[in-house]
């Protein structure tokens, strides 16, 4: 079954919450989510409430995330030094998927165990180091949000270099709240309303998972005055509710200022109900704490004089088709924040 209107997700996942609180036992799960125990992955049940308790209290909570801001912060840093050493005299094409997918790797492998996934130039023994970590935690990174992050990310600043005076904007947001001397930080992203703005309209064209994550009914019920039998797989279809007429106005334009209200429940990119996405408020601080750092420390530009190409790959996530190639050059605060910390 599959629901693509804000009142039948409603019904699905809030008045039906706890009959669609089961997952199906995919194959794939099997095989890489230990037999579909993992937290995304196994059926509602006292195993899955320990999981959630553990993940809300020690993992995804504020204070627990307020911990590995140190994390985040050196991290930030060290993909700002990338960028940094390839445009800090003039205007250099980077890719920035790769990049972006080191920066999500780290942080998530720093915050587990304690140490860097390291990048895929390194050679000789941290080569051989950095495979057999490849190796150990490839399952648990297709479920560690690593990937959607840096899918985010790519989209975001693929529109933001396909609209420029919303870039523009940014920045000047950017500057008035933080200032042109100061480097933003993390508890900067408070104060910054317009940029969470635009990572929010990212996500509703561009959700990282656009049928959500799979429910399977426990028991039968009733969805839009339909009958639903036990077992039924449900698939949210949130990239349609997204990009529906009826509900958004100009629905396929990039329009950051549309969330200066409150969407309601036609806006889910991490799902609604008591399977929604555990780790929300990571995925948040890393991805406003990356797009504020490169909007605040450096100038961009397209690659070329034809607009980003933004048709949608194939895969767990919703990749772009065409990775993205963009031009940037270092703004003079750089070399302050690469002298200092953050």
């Amino acid at each position: 079954m599959v629901v693509s209107s804000p009142s039948a997700v409603e019904e699905c996942l809030t008045t039906n919450d706890i009959v669609f609180a089961n997952r199906p036992p995919l194959t794939m799960a099997k095989y890489v989510a230990y037999n579909c125990t993992t937290i995304g992955t196994v059926s509602y049940g006292n195993h899955w409430r320990n999981l959630r308790r553990i993940s809300t209290l020690e993992i995804f909570s504020s204070n627990r995330l307020n911990v590995f801001t140190g994390i985040r912060r050196d991290e930030i840093k060290i993909f700002l030094n990338k960028l940094y050493s390839v445009s800090s005299h003039d205007f250099d094409k980077v890719e920035l998927k790769p990049m972006l997918m080191e920066l999500t790797f780290n942080i998530i492998m720093r915050m587990v165990a304690g140490k860097r996934y390291y990048g895929e130039e390194e050679t000789g023994k941290n080569k051989a180091e950095a495979k057999e970590f490849r190796e150990m935690i490839a399952e648990e990174m297709l479920f560690a949000g690593t990937e959607s992050s840096a899918v985010t990310l790519e989209w975001a600043m693929s529109n933001l270099l396909n609209h420029p005076q919303v870039l523009e904007k940014a920045r000047n947001e950017l500057e008035l709240n933080v200032g042109e001397e100061t480097f933003m930080n993390e508890s900067d992203l408070s104060k910054l309303p317009y940029l969470q703005n635009i990572i929010s309209e990212t996500l509703r064209l561009y959700p990282a998972g656009p049928l959500l994550t799979p429910h399977l009914s426990s028991q039968e019920c009733s969805v839009g005055g339909y009958h639903v039998q036990p077992n039924t797989v449900l698939l949210v279809n949130a990239w349609a509710i997204h990009r529906d007429p009826e509900l958004w106005d100009d629905a396929v334009v990039f329009k950051p200022e549309r969330f200066e209200c409150t969407p309601g429940n036609k806006f889910l990119p991490f799902g609604l109900g008591r399977r929604s996405c555990p780790g929300t408020g990571l995925a948040n601080r890393v991805v406003g704490f990356a797009l504020g750092s490169m909007i605040h420390g450096f100038e961009w530009k397209r690659a070329s004089d034809e607009e980003i190409d933004m048709s949608e790959g194939v895969g767990l996530t919703m990749p772009k088709a065409k990775s993205l190639e963009a031009m940037c050059k270092a703004r003079n605060i750089m070399k302050k924040v690469l002298s200092s910390p953050l």
